[in-house]
């Protein structure tokens, strides 16, 4: 991951660094602690253990200075798919990273680089297309820095894999969504409406009328979004949506869609 000075400095104020003895234990599989952390290894060495159902234990990887793990726990808000034990009799040492940290300052850059990693073969197949950073984003372009900065700090990044539902029709709308990466169908009562893609926004007619989710939202592909809370919505993104000519129309047109429908 290639970081801005100013980011690193900025973690380096949260980070936690912790160390853990020979054969020690820093995450256990099933757990679902609600104080999980993310952590990047200093120095050591740690085994990733895998146990199936029939209690049988199997090494899947072996991270090193440099390496990071427990981003899924906490970008899934489930419990932790494997175990991390510190391998060999040295010490591990880690930075660690609450997370409310990891989600304002790691998970964008976590999240680039592993769907980039893990779709490599994609990206070759399909040339020309690239993930999107929130600052580069024709959609906030015109944003006030200051109120830019306010929704950064309050914005939420998940990746969600191929055929997850994003949001749900009939569900309260809690969330504004941007698309950083992937591809997701949108329907309504079973009826395919279309397709969002990087750059484009949804979830924002809930928000803005006060009413329910007006169709289902689902991943097509594995995707990346970038949301933000119903409060930071309408105090700074609603009327800056509004009053952009494009996004003002998009809006219309969905909330003309809706008046059809009923």
């Amino acid at each position: 991951m290639e970081l801005e000075e100013s980011m690193l400095w900025q973690l380096a104020q949260v980070a936690e660094e912790q160390t853990f003895g020979s054969g020690e234990l820093v995450v256990s599989q099933g757990e679902d602690d609600p104080d999980k952390r993310f952590y990047v290894v200093r120095s050591g060495a740690a085994d990733v253990v895998r146990r199936d159902p029939a209690g049988m234990e199997r090494t899947v990887a072996r991270l090193a200075c440099g390496s990071y793990f427990g981003e899924l726990g906490l970008l899934t808000n489930q419990a932790r798919n494997a175990s991390v034990r510190v391998h060999g009799t040295g010490h591990l040492r880690v930075y660690s990273f609450n997370a409310l940290d990891f989600h304002q300052l790691v998970a964008e850059n976590v999240l680039v680089f592993k769907v980039t990693r893990q779709h490599r073969k994609q990206e070759r197949a399909r040339p020309g297309t690239r993930r999107l950073r929130i600052r580069e984003l024709e959609l906030l372009r015109n944003m006030e820095p200051s109120d830019l900065e306010y929704v950064m700090k309050a914005a939420e990044h998940r990746w969600f894999p191929a055929g997850t539902p994003v949001i749900e029709q009939g569900e309260v709308g809690d969330r504004f969504y941007i698309v950083l990466d992937g591809e997701l169908e949108v329907e309504r009562d079973g009826t395919l409406l279309g397709e969002v893609g990087a750059g484009d926004f949804f979830g924002e007619t809930a928000l803005l009328f006060d009413t329910p989710r007006t169709a289902t939202v689902r991943s097509r592909t594995h995707a990346l979004t970038w949301s933000i809370t119903r409060s930071a919505f309408q105090r700074v993104v609603g009327h800056y949506l509004l009053s952009q000519e494009p996004t003002q129309a998009t809006i219309m047109r969905r909330a003309k869609g809706l008046l059809d429908a009923g």
